[in-house]
Formats: C-alpha cells, structure tokens, sequence
C-alpha cells in the first residue's frame, strides 16, 4: 500500500482494495475506499454504479438511491441505473 503513500489516487491500487475487502465480506472498508475513488473520479458512471451496488449489499438503500440518481443526472442513459431505481422506487 506504499503506492498510495506516493500516489494516494492511483486507481488500480484503490480499486483492487475495494475488491479485497468485498471479498472479505468488510463492505464498510469496501465502500470507505470506494468513496475515496468518486473522491477523485466523481463522473465515472461505472465507479457510482459500483459503490451504488456495495451500498445495497450492505441494505443502505437511501444511500444507493442517492448514487444512483447522481449517476442519472451524469449519464440518463445508464439502463443498468435506471432499472435499479424503478426496483428500489417501486
């Protein structure tokens, strides 16, 4: 992690975090290192709709919604969000 000491928003490294500690079922550390991502990258449609995913895992469906709809407003064509607000709206 000495990467992130020289680079602290060196993507790979960051992201391959996330995926540790999903894996590891630590879905609080997962979503903390996810923000820090949207922190450097806030209009990756594909980063919002990630942490949209961890945070409906974890049953935080109001913070979802509101990744999700930031994601909208950023990419109204994003079926994947979209279908995913109808669901949770519904």
């Amino acid at each position: 992690l000495k990467v992130l000491d020289h680079t602290p928003d060196h993507l790979p490294t960051l992201q391959k975090l996330v995926s540790i500690y999903t894996a590891e079922n630590k879905m609080d550390m997962a979503i903390d290192y996810a923000k820090i991502i949207i922190g450097y990258h806030p209009e990756d449609a594909d980063l919002l709709f990630h942490l949209a995913l961890l945070y409906l895992n974890t049953e935080k469906i109001t913070e979802a919604l509101e990744i999700l709809r930031r994601l909208l407003l950023l990419n109204p064509d994003h079926a994947d969000a979209r279908v995913l607000v109808e669901e949770l709206d519904a």
